[in-house]
């Protein structure tokens, strides 16, 4: 699980941060693209019943 940032077309932080999953193993400092797909993210878990919302999908390049 990761603590993200969301962030403007400015780079500059929008929102309240989130907590996600993350299979693909970010590190500190990482862009990362997420999704709120709640059934993708049941079905990365394994789980019907996980209150995860919010899951890592990629990394982006800079």
């Amino acid at each position: 699980m990761i603590i993200a940032q969301p962030l403007g077309n400015d780079q500059q932080p929008d929102g309240a941060p989130l907590i996600a999953i993350d299979k693909l193993g970010s590190a500190t400092g990482d862009r990362v693209i997420l999704s709120s797909d709640g059934k993708e993210a049941q079905r990365v878990i394994g789980a019907r019943s996980t209150p995860v919302r919010w899951m890592v999908m990629g990394l982006a390049d800079e």
